[in-house]
């Protein structure tokens, strides 16, 4: 069994005690008179957090945090900085890199890495990570993931009917996660294919592309980048009217369903969220952190270090996963 991290950093939040358990409630439902009333929410190491309206005819929003808040210890450089995204890294004691996007004037789009340790340079006899590596400190982008070491960024190339999107990771480069890719098209009456979404585990990334197809690659250890039915693009780089361009080392598996409108990266395991509001996923299945009730319709989900939680479209949020100390407690208001 692998050991546990034990630190993480989360955006500062308006926190609310936690002083009584409901154990035996699983999926749990936040507290009554806020059930149908959540609109997002976000999972951490061992806790969620979820933004509520006061009520239906309220329009203020409040944070409701619960679980293990023991290494909780709020991002002061947010306070000090202006972001348009903050990505907290998946990582261990000594080893957790924080990444935003600027927003600055002057420097939207910029990114800046920070916490308790920089991103690794890349390799010296690596010209491909180092040429990633290069990108990502000089670049303007669009949005950014950080993982265990390692961070991905999504970015523009060229200007007009010859444009094209590409993902660039920089840091660890175990797996061959290091690098550049892009799906382009051969003809330029084709639609082009940009990232919308990307999303990073422990050591292995998940993007959602605009067909609504997803990609992962890096790290299999758990199944986590495995797409099941998916195709193999190391295998088959051309494909209908694109092809995929890359300088990264590692498989690159596209899936075969064009339906997903949302993806969540946990350390080990990656979920994603169809048109149907359907929830699927794979990987590590340890706590069931990889079986999700299929019976909910959901509205986003986002995925902690063994568990996963999800906005339904009835407004109440749902979690599935392991039970760690008190991370099913339910937020007393």
């Amino acid at each position: 069994m692998r050991a546990l991290p034990l630190a993480a950093l989360v955006a500062p939040f308006v926190l609310l005690l936690v002083s009584q358990c409901s154990p035996q409630r699983l999926p749990f439902e936040v507290q009554p008179g806020l059930e149908n009333c959540v609109e997002n929410i976000t999972a951490g190491l061992h806790y969620a957090c979820a933004t509520v309206y006061a009520s239906r005819l309220d329009s203020s929003l409040a944070q409701n945090c619960w679980g293990d808040l023991t290494f909780y210890t709020g991002l002061q450089r947010q306070s000090e900085l202006s972001y348009s995204k903050v990505s907290i890294g998946k990582g261990y004691p000594g080893a957790v890199p924080y990444c935003g996007l600027l927003a600055e004037a002057g420097q939207v789009g910029r990114a800046s890495c920070f916490g308790s340790t920089a991103l690794p340079n890349a390799p010296s006899d690596d010209i491909a990570c180092k040429e990633a590596q290069l990108i990502f400190e000089t670049g303007t982008f669009r949005d950014i993931s950080t993982g265990g070491l390692f961070a991905c960024v999504i970015r523009t190339v060229g200007t007009g009917i010859t444009a094209y999107e590409e993902l660039v990771c920089h840091g660890d480069a175990r797996g061959g996660k290091c690098g550049r890719l892009s799906i382009r098209r051969k003809v330029v009456t084709a639609t082009p294919i940009s990232f919308t979404q990307v999303s990073l585990g422990f050591e292995h990334v998940c993007a959602l592309l605009s067909n609504k197809r997803v990609l992962c690659f890096g790290s299999g250890s758990d199944g986590q980048s495995a797409i099941p039915g998916g195709i193999d693009l190391s295998v088959q780089q051309d494909f209908g009217q694109y092809f995929l361009s890359t300088t990264m080392k590692t498989p690159i598996i596209l899936s075969s369903t064009v339906d997903t409108i949302e993806l969540t990266t946990g350390w080990f395991n990656t979920c994603v969220l169809n048109l149907q509001g359907r929830a699927s996923c794979w990987g590590s299945n340890a706590w069931q952190e990889s079986t999700p009730d299929n019976t909910l319709k959901m509205r986003g989900i986002s995925a902690g270090y063994d568990f996963v939680c999800a906005v339904t479209v009835m407004r109440t949020a749902q979690c599935w996963g392991r039970w760690v100390g008190r991370m099913w407690c339910i937020p007393v208001v």
